[in-house]
């Protein structure tokens, strides 16, 4: 059986869960798929329609404040380097994130 994440849900064997509380107990509920694909077209929409008014500099900033001091010096000798022997990308997933060489910058926990 395989198990993932996808779409901030779990997928084992093509279905859909959710962790849902029912009577105080913790219980991974099926969602239908339909409504699993309906959910990320409207997330997709919107993102674009949103787009244009996220000032990227700002997250950005926001996610390296967080990152310790001798991580930052870390990323910065790594991003003057002369060398590319890395390429920072932007990766989805439980929350959204940037890798930039072996270092994982979390943008969105």
């Amino acid at each position: 059986m395989k198990v993932e994440l996808e779409n901030g849900l779990l997928k084992a064997n093509g279905k859909y869960f959710e962790l849902k509380n029912i009577r105080g107990k913790e219980v991974f509920q099926e969602i239908e798929k339909s409504k699993v694909t309906e959910k990320e077209k409207l997330v997709r929409e919107l993102a674009k329609k949103l787009k244009d008014n996220l000032d990227r500099e700002v997250v950005m900033r926001e996610a390296l404040r967080r990152v310790p001091s001798k991580e930052l010096k870390k990323i910065d000798k790594l991003l003057k380097s002369k060398k590319k022997n890395y390429k920072p990308k932007t990766r989805e997933g439980h929350c959204a994130d940037m890798l930039i060489g072996n270092y994982i910058l979390p943008v969105v926990d």
